[in-house]
């Protein structure tokens, strides 16, 4: 796609795609327009479609994002050699990190909390850089010190929600985190003090205000307001992403519970404004190019960046940490570090190779003849094809066959589903659960118990143990009871509902010394409960009668 150079003043020498292609999806018109539609509709859908949507728009939108950079970086031999530090010693640093955190914890919750830090800034650094590329593709003047406020008013936005995420308020809200399990992980704020925090937060807020306010003078001093839109657009989209999302937490009126207004669209638009500039780059490097064709092949990447990590890592292979409870965030996050540190490397309007494309509109560029061997491609492609066919299926299984079916009481086709999602390593120790559940109020009490135990296997938790304790109680276990309810109060030992269970259990079995200990523990977690005040009360008269002489 060839276009006129900025000093033509032409159409196209301003635009990229074209102003419609480029306002909806690089500078983030489109995303304002989703989110003044669907806010009306949110409660419907937010219980209808949204959740399909979501999983299968995260294939499609957010995985070949990561793609369009590692088919880049990898693909040609000389960005292979340019940026070897970046895709051969930090992946594999960051690899081995991946591992580590599988057996550490604390690791893990650094790597996630790593990556929930950095991400507004990945954002906030490429509507920056976005917003640079037009000025001067439309002739406008960047002088040092407009440069130096605009670039100020970028970071002082990153810096409240920075500030946010780790001070008293930890509004995490307004992070493009996906929801997962996350049992075994957590999120390692820095705690920061609450009065320190709020007077950095409203010396950040009038940095911004400040900075932007000094950046507009300069440049409409400079230019006509027409051809600073498409960089207003992105300045406005940074304050709709996280300026006055944090400025309204700050102040206690922003909640985030709108579902339109959600995180995760946020993420999606990133994502479709990454593949709106690399395929314009991609395209420029190679005339030959179909947008379509260059998009399948990034999702091929990015479902290899992202699938293959966590099926290898599953427990059934070399993992110990299963998909849903802390394996599934763990690659996310490493994934995105990944993709935030190749972006910064190759992603520099001072390069020449970027600037002759997206600054100075200087024709198509002259393709990289030391592209990877056509079997070396089509073994990406191919391994890359089958952990996209994995991702699918996945999303299809846990969306259709388990939560749907769920919904209609289907608990054969949730078992169905259940055994595939284990040959694709996404086995759920939530879905057993639930499963055992169904079944115990069926009173099918040993698929119950198989489930609860399969549970358990995957990942231990106090309701998995007390579930089973109940099973093993209503069958006439009461030793076997005991012994889950007191694995249950191992791993929380204020875990209410064991405690009133082994009370009862205990009771059954004569010794009441356990039972009243037992209602002592629980009447101490809940005062309020006047059914565990009357259990404790009569335990203990009862033992006061037997201690009489």
């Amino acid at each position: 796609m060839t276009t006129s150079s900025p000093s033509a003043r032409g159409p196209e020498g301003a635009w990229l795609w074209g102003p419609v292609p480029d306002l909806l999806l690089g500078c983030g018109i489109g995303y304002a327009v989703f989110v003044a539609v669907f806010v009306g509709f949110d409660a419907a859908w937010a219980g209808g479609a949204a959740p399909v949507a979501i999983a299968f728009l995260g294939l499609a939108v957010n995985t070949p994002h990561y793609g369009a950079t590692l088919k880049r970086v990898y693909e040609q031999a000389a960005d292979r050699r340019r940026y070897v530090f970046f895709t051969v010693y930090v992946t594999l640093a960051l690899a081995l990190l991946l591992v580590a955190g599988l057996h550490v914890v604390w690791i893990g919750s650094a790597l996630i909390t790593l990556y929930i830090s950095w991400s507004p800034w990945h954002f906030a650094g490429q509507n920056y850089g976005l917003a640079l590329m037009f000025l001067r593709r439309r002739g406008v003047e960047v002088t040092p010190l407009a440069k130096r406020l605009l670039y100020t008013s970028f970071v002082c936005s990153f810096l409240l929600v920075l500030l946010l995420a780790h001070g008293p308020i930890q509004a995490l809200g307004i992070f493009p985190v996906p929801s997962f399990e996350r049992e075994v992980y957590g999120f390692l704020s820095l705690g920061l003090p609450e009065l320190p925090t709020r007077i950095a937060i409203v010396a950040t807020g009038l940095g911004y205000v400040a900075s932007l306010v000094g950046a507009l003078a300069i440049f409409l001093r400079r230019a006509r307001p027409a051809l600073l839109a498409p960089a207003l657009c992105l300045v406005a989209l940074q304050a709709m992403w996280f300026s006055v999302p944090a400025a309204l937490a700050a102040t206690g009126r922003l909640t985030f519970t709108s579902f339109a207004l959600s995180s995760v669209w946020i993420s999606f638009a990133h994502s479709l404004q990454y593949l709106w500039i690399t395929s314009y780059y991609a395209r420029r490097s190679d005339a030959s190019l179909r947008v379509p064709g260059y998009l399948l092949r990034t999702l091929a990447w990015g479902s290899a960046v992202t699938v293959l990590p966590a099926l290898l890592l599953a427990p059934a292979l070399l993992g110990t940490v299963s998909f849903h409870a802390g394996l599934a965030i763990l690659v996310f996050a490493v994934v995105n570090v990944h993709h935030f540190v190749l972006d910064g490397a190759i992603w520099k309007l001072r390069d020449g190779r970027v600037a002759s494309v997206l600054l100075r509109d200087g024709g198509d560029l002259p393709p990289d003849t030391g592209a990877r061997s056509g079997f070396g491609r089509r073994v990406v492609y191919a391994v890359g094809a089958v952990c996209a066919g994995v991702a699918f299926a996945g999303l299809w299984e846990n969306q259709f066959g388990v939560i749907a079916a769920l919904e209609r009481g289907d608990l054969s086709r949730v078992e169905r589903a259940t055994e595939r999602l284990t040959w694709l390593g996404r086995e759920s120790h939530a879905v057993h659960h639930e499963l055992g559940r169904k079944y115990a109020a069926r009173e099918d009490w040993e698929r119950a118990r198989s489930h609860f135990l399969r549970s358990l296997e995957i990942q231990p938790s106090p309701q998995g143990w007390y579930h089973l304790g109940l099973v093993r109680a209503r069958t006439g276990d009461p030793t076997g009871a005991r012994q889950a309810l007191d694995r249950a109060l191992a791993l929380d030992p204020e875990h209410l509902a064991s405690l009133a269970l082994l009370a009862q259990v205990s009771r059954e079995q004569g010794d009441l010394a356990s039972e009243r200990e037992a209602l002592e523990r629980a009447t101490v977690l809940a005062p309020a409960d006047h059914e565990l005040s009357a259990r404790l009360v009569r335990a203990r008269h009862e033992a006061s009668r037997r201690e009489a002489p």
